[in-house]
């Protein structure tokens, strides 16, 4: 039996709104086990879970939760829409190594509420790849715009020492705080909308793993019989993996469940599971 590290630091409890039992450590979901009938195929303006958090159904299918940017179809692959939060910049102050927290620079970058960086993800570049430190975000001050943000709140310590205004850095948000439908081939799929998304500013479930339906472009699948991985196209559908063109994103997507386009396809998501 796995040994239970700080037992009084975790937990489980039930969430009825999605009929899942829950898993919390230090107060937070950090995963989440749906049962049947479970509530995710709708859509709110409130937030109820950490968003990224992952849902998993007995079936094998995965979730995460998401904020939209735009309208999203439930048929379509929708983008990861936010890019890097600070181009590269410095770290602001010498900070030693098992450090938590870091401040970075004043540089580029849009005001930030507190904790807005939540779920994302810091580099810190060291002499070389080889020391390079990379650490997701847990926390950080309200930032006005293009000024430092300070209490950067990494969820590991720095195993090594880093020198104010010498060491660079770059800062991502969450990348599940920004998803929408859109035609860009220069941008990756995050998952199939659980329902449709009407507009931006909406909470929902995006599902990224298992058995789904997507929007198929036929042609390619049914040339040749042996198609079966598939490609995500520039708007969120598929097409056969040997049959690209200019809206090819070249991002893999799954593979087809059934032989053909007679029934479904039922399709294997694949993204992040």
């Amino acid at each position: 039996m796995a040994r239970n590290v700080n037992a009084s630091k975790r937990g489980w409890g039930y969430d009825a709104e999605t009929n899942s039992l829950d898993m919390f450590v230090n107060g937070t979901i950090v995963e989440k086990f749906a049962g049947t009938h479970p509530d995710i195929y709708s859509t709110s303006t409130t937030q109820l879970y950490p968003i990224g958090t992952r849902l998993g159904l007995p079936d094998g299918r995965v979730f995460r939760y998401a904020l939209s940017s735009g309208a999203c179809y439930a048929g379509q692959g929708a983008d990861f829409v936010y890019q890097e939060a600070v181009a590269y910049t410095t770290i602001g102050t010498t900070t030693a190594a098992g450090a938590l927290t870091i401040d970075v620079t004043a540089a580029t970058h849009d005001a930030l509420d507190k904790d807005e960086l939540v779920g994302g993800y810091i580099i810190i570049y060291g002499a070389s790849n080889a020391d390079v430190q990379f650490r997701g975000i847990l926390g950080n001050d309200a930032s006005e715009s293009a000024a430092a943000i300070t209490g950067v709140n990494l969820d590991g310590p720095l195993v090594a020492a880093v020198t104010g205004a010498s060491t660079g850095c770059e800062v991502f948000y969450n990348p599940y705080a920004s998803i929408a439908l859109s035609t860009g081939v220069a941008l990756s799929k995050a998952g199939i909308p659980a329902c449709e998304v009407a507009a931006s500013g909406s909470y929902f479930w995006l599902q990224t793993w298992g058995p789904c339906w997507v929007a198929p472009q036929q042609t390619g699948f049914q040339a040749e019989a042996n198609q079966r991985q598939a490609i995500w196209r520039h708007d969120g559908s598929i097409q056969a993996s040997e049959h690209g063109d200019a809206y090819d994103t070249t991002q893999n997507a799954g593979f087809l469940i059934t032989e053909g386009f007679t029934a479904g396809p039922l399709f294997m998501l694949q993204i992040t599971p």
